[in-house]
């Protein structure tokens, strides 16, 4: 699989597995961007398009790391 910057989902399940404990909620876009180049997998330019780019990134790793739970609705009430 080859990772490129629009590929928002994939780089952020790239990130998770590859640095399991970092908080990529609380880092600069710099220390991002890094963290994403050094993938083996990414082959696109090593400069990050845009913000935007990062925190979409940034937003899909939060929706891997913390799914909301799905609501629970009682049999009674199907």
């Amino acid at each position: 699989m080859s990772l490129v910057w629009s590929k928002y989902w994939e780089i952020a399940e790239a990130l998770s597995k590859a640095y399991p404990n970092q908080d990529l909620a609380n880092i600069n876009y710099a220390e991002l961007s890094k963290l994403i180049i050094e993938l083996p997998e990414f082959n696109d330019d090593p400069v990050a398009p845009g913000e935007e780019v990062l925190d979409a990134v940034v937003n899909c790793w939060i929706d891997i790391e913390y799914p909301e739970e799905a609501e629970k609705i009682p049999s009674s009430e199907l």
